[in-house]
């Protein structure tokens, strides 16, 4: 059982707080616990600072775990099957200046959370004062995750670090600079790691967990001053250019102080490459890549559905819902060093593939990402041809064409996490957890930090680990471009596309486009095993995908601003 679903079920209760003078008012339920009551007991205080962590959002998921594809879908990595499900309408509304919002975080509820919890538990003269600085050091943890998450949609937000009273002053408050909340998480990670054990049990953040996440905040504070260096509105939006180096160095810094503790390692359990990365998100004993993860348990009444929703038909109820799309299948290059990156002309309707060849000879990385024709699974062929031609054997096991939610959207499925061993899944019920911070990444952020710092021998050596790892050859020169798609190839599906070509400030460049998918006949008259014709299908209908320039920064609309006098509107809303 996992520990953190077990102190969840503590963090349902609800807290009362009695002033009423009368005696017999005084008196207060059996069945709700005081302010005071919580904060002696160190297992209640671990009860609500277990619900804090649930009601921080650590993955966009949403709609029965159809939305956990959104960032896939905006990033251009995988549609998702249905033009009606949320990742879709995001994709096409952004930025959805007054409507549902859907891709938004502005949690000023769960901030107020946090710091209520922080003044109470470090005003606490009971417990044990180290029980104090990590529980402390946890809330906080919780409290910068969130500002991250709106410092990288708004750019400056309101720095809100102690409970508000009533006083309608002290509610309406002014945006702070995008520096300043850069700023603020740069020593409040610091101080959170040095606060936080080395060691705690799976669900919890520890030392390396601030640090990993630190190399993270750096990475795009770095960026955006790197990548665009501009000030705007009086101040509240932009990083410095000329400050770029000192964000790439601290970034660097907390990458090495991961790396230097030596509590991590990519995982390498197998000698299959495929199977290794497969199991890398599967494992979930002693697994060495993981720094932090959301736990899930789903015979614990704490599940998900992607194995539901993710494995191709014929495995499962709904299946099929992740579409990755050619664009992105081309990133992953040869084992022998070819490019895979393949001319689109070839794709004629009239030349005949190799499928293996074409898909099976690809980084190890993909194979083990993303469902092609003939990928095998639970000891059985995936297939994915719309239809076929020439004449089909009697005893052949190819069938005359596959089933159609497998082909109907781009010609691929995505792979990655789903739990081969989850039979005819039902929903709600996979385990499967997510890794929000491993130490691939951390090796990819000192990377890229250390080549901006001109150390482009080490950027070089940490990108070939982890393309050592995934069983492809080393490189011998470091570019960015090569930085980039190997951080692209890495954490596919990861979450993170979406995110690094914002910062890059790439996204205008490499998002304003209609995607592309494959269509696969079989031809059963082929020899020498070339036995599919492909050609090229526009894979996003009539909706191209639109990135402007002022969706680097998210609005914060009417609504936000009616309701505060004292924000000021980002650019271009």
């Amino acid at each position: 059982m996992k520990k953190i679903t077990d102190i969840i079920l503590f963090g349902l209760f609800s807290l009362l707080f009695v002033n009423c003078s009368d005696d017999f008012l005084d008196k207060s339920p059996k069945s709700l616990i005081s302010e005071v009551d919580v904060f002696k007991d160190p297992n209640l205080v671990d009860a609500l600072l277990a619900d804090l962590y649930s009601r921080t959002s650590f993955q966009y998921q949403g709609g029965s775990n159809h939305n956990l594809g959104a960032w896939w879908q905006i990033g251009g990595e995988a549609r998702v099957f249905g033009p009606w499900q949320d990742p879709w309408q995001i994709t096409y509304n952004l930025p959805d200046e007054n409507g549902s919002r859907k891709y938004d975080y502005w949690v000023y509820g769960n901030i107020r959370a946090y710091n209520d919890f922080i003044q109470k538990i470090e005003s606490n003269e009971i417990l044990d004062p180290e029980i104090i600085k990590i529980k402390s050091a946890e809330a906080k943890f919780l409290r910068a995750w969130c500002y991250f998450e709106m410092v990288r949609r708004f750019g400056g937000v309101p720095l809100i670090l102690a409970p508000q009273d009533k006083d309608v002053d002290d509610l309406f408050v002014a945006r702070n600079s995008e520096k300043e909340i850069y700023d603020y998480l740069d020593t409040e990670l610091e101080a959170i790691a040095e606060a936080l054990p080395e060691e705690t049990e799976a669900g919890r953040v520890n030392k390396y967990a601030a640090y990993a996440f630190k190399s993270r905040v750096m990475l795009y504070a770095a960026s955006v001053g790197e990548f665009d260096g501009r000030v705007q509105l009086d101040g509240l939006l932009g990083m410095n250019s000329a400050e770029a180096d000192e964000y790439w160095q601290k970034a660097y810094n907390a990458a090495q102080t991961v790396i230097s503790s030596g509590k991590y390692a990519l995982y390498n359990k197998t000698s299959d490459p495929v199977q290794n990365y497969i199991d890398l998100f599967l494992d979930e004993s002693d697994n060495p890549e993981s720094i932090f993860s959301v736990l899930f348990d789903g015979a614990a009444g704490k599940g998900h559905m992607y194995d539901n929703i993710g494995q191709p038909m014929g495995f499962a109820s709904w299946n099929s819902n992740y579409n990755p799309y050619l664009e992105m299948v081309e990133y992953f290059d040869f084992v022998d060093g070819r490019s895979g990156m393949i001319d689109r002309t070839k794709f004629n309707g009239e030349n005949h593939w190799d499928i293996h060849d074409l898909f099976g000879k690809r980084d190890p990385r993909f194979r083990a990402s993303v469902f092609y024709p003939e990928s095998q699974f639970q000891g059985q062929t995936v297939w994915m041809h719309q239809k076929s031609i020439g004449t089909r054997p009697e005893d052949s096991e190819v069938p005359t064409a596959g089933p159609n939610r497998n082909w109907q959207r781009t010609g691929f499925i995505t792979r990655k996490r789903i739990d081969e061993n989850h039979v005819n899944p039902i929903a709600g019920y996979s385990s499967t957890d997510y890794h929000v911070f491993r130490y691939a990444e951390v090796l990819l952020n000192k990377a890229e930090a250390a080549f901006y710092l001109n150390k482009s021998g080490e950027a070089l050596a940490l990108v070939n680990e982890v393309r050592a790892r995934a069983g492809m050859f080393p490189i011998t020169e470091i570019t960015e471009e090569l930085i980039r798609k190997e951080r692209q190839v890495e954490l596919v599906f990861e979450d993170q596309r979406f995110w690094d070509l914002r910062r890059w400030r790439t996204a205008y460049d490499e998002l304003n486009r209609v995607y592309k998918g494959l269509v696969f006949t079989y031809d059963f008259d082929a020899t020498d095993g070339e036995n599919y014709i492909v050609t090229v299908k526009n894979a996003d209908g009539s909706d191209p995908h639109i990135f402007e320039e002022r969706f680097y920064y998210f609005p914060f609309g009417l609504g936000r601003i009616s309701d505060n006098p004292n924000l000021v509107e980002n650019p271009g809303y």
